[in-house]
């Protein structure tokens, strides 16, 4: 039960709280319930109309968000999130890439960057988890059960580092990307193991990590120009029929109503936002008044 609850209806819930255990709904009927193997949690805004008697009654545990954090939301990712093929050893390695990089990068966030879209700790902290969840799919050549665990950590540090970056960072109005990249790569390098050297030209938002490639299980750094093709106009199509699309990933996509012409922009946000209907999570964007292009925002 969750909500505001008035007083009508903490009147019709303090008959059942007594050892009765009758709940008596609005028409008159009245429902036994076994009180001996049946609970009622009420997760609600305060008790500010609940009557004494009805306070008396219920066992009250109040868990202020500042307080509760986002390590507990973690740590349930962890154990329950990831392939059953993750080891123990595996699983902890992962909470502590959030434990050691997640308060730094919110709190850098929060004192020196500007967001497009207001955002609250945990919706972020869920989007980099999220994130990180799609992009090691075993569809995506990332094996939790490998022997090589010297590679397996460095394919998944790229990952998360790039998770970081389009969660933590992917709300960032764009004219604080480079003072967001400035930190991501001191921050990153510094707490994140067996990350390597992240690449020295443009900024983190340009690359993207390719995991798929048997000869470089350890992963690579991929710049996000490499998706789109070269444009070939052909003007016997007609405008409202043709599509051309430069990245892989939307060729099983029907054909749109206009011809689109495929820029590192579309090709990045595209991508990003196709990840996530594999993972049932959806994902917010926004653009600058009378821009072309959309930022990737939060996920939840």
């Amino acid at each position: 039960m969750s909500g505001v609850i008035t007083h009508t209806r903490y009147e019709r819930l303090t008959f059942f709280f007594t050892i009765a255990g009758t709940l008596c709904l609005p028409n008159g009927e009245r429902i036994k319930l076994n009180p001996n193997t049946m609970r009622m949690l009420f997760e609600v805004q305060d008790l500010a109309v609940a009557s004494p008697a009805t306070v008396s009654r219920c066992g009250m545990v109040y868990v202020p968000p500042e307080e509760l954090g986002w390590r507990p939301f973690v740590r349930t990712f962890c154990a329950t999130q990831l392939p059953a093929a993750a080891t123990p050893e595996i699983r902890d390695w992962i909470f502590s890439l959030f434990d050691k990089c997640v308060d730094g990068g919110l709190k850098f966030l929060r004192k020196h960057l500007k967001e497009g879209i207001t955002s609250v700790d945990i919706n972020l902290v869920t989007s980099l988890a999220m994130l990180f969840k799609t992009l090691t799919l075993p569809s995506r050549g990332i094996d939790f059960g490998s022997e090589n665990v010297k590679a397996l950590k460095a394919v998944l540090a790229k990952v998360f580092v790039f998770s970081f970056t389009w969660s933590v960072g992917g709300n960032v109005d764009s004219t604080h990307h480079d003072k967001f990249d400035e930190f991501a790569r001191e921050f990153l390098t510094v707490n994140v193991e067996a990350i390597g050297n992240l690449p020295n030209k443009n900024t983190v938002y340009d690359y993207f990590v390719t995991t798929n490639t048997k000869e470089e299980p350890k992963g690579r750094w991929t710049l996000w120009d490499d998706l789109v093709t070269k444009f070939s106009y052909n003007p016997a199509t007609p405008y409202f029929e043709g599509a051309a699309l430069g990245v892989s990933q939307l060729r099983s996509l029907p054909v749109l109503s206009l011809t689109l012409v495929t820029v590192v922009h579309t090709s990045r946000y595209t991508i990003l936002t196709l990840s996530f209907p594999h993972r049932k999570s959806s994902c917010r964007t926004w653009t600058p008044r009378g821009s072309g292009f959309c930022w990737t925002s939060c996920w939840t």
